[in-house]
């Protein structure tokens, strides 16, 4: 516990106590912050590899930008359920 000194408008001094968070709150908020920091590369890189993959097997087909969709929605689909999964654990 620490005491916190204040001054009201009135100038008189009171003494608050206050307890000071525990280390294992802390670690918890900071494992938190570093679980919910990632959720940007969740969203992209099934995205982006969808996309990637699509368009390399239509040009490896001569085709049109079929498989790309096809990709895309796959990349969608793998990241909702990423995302999904990542706010379940929480």
């Amino acid at each position: 516990m620490s005491n916190i000194h204040k001054v009201d408008r009135d100038f008189s001094l009171t003494v608050e106590t206050k307890k000071r968070e525990s280390a294992k709150t802390s670690q918890k908020d900071t494992l938190l912050i570093a679980k919910y920091s990632s959720i940007g590369y969740y969203l992209i890189t099934p995205l982006l590899l969808g996309v990637f993959v699509g368009l390399w097997v239509d040009s490896y087909f001569r085709s049109q930008p079929t498989f790309t969709l096809v990709g895309i929605v796959i990349g969608f689909i793998s990241a909702a359920y990423s995302l999904f999964k990542l706010v379940k654990e929480t």
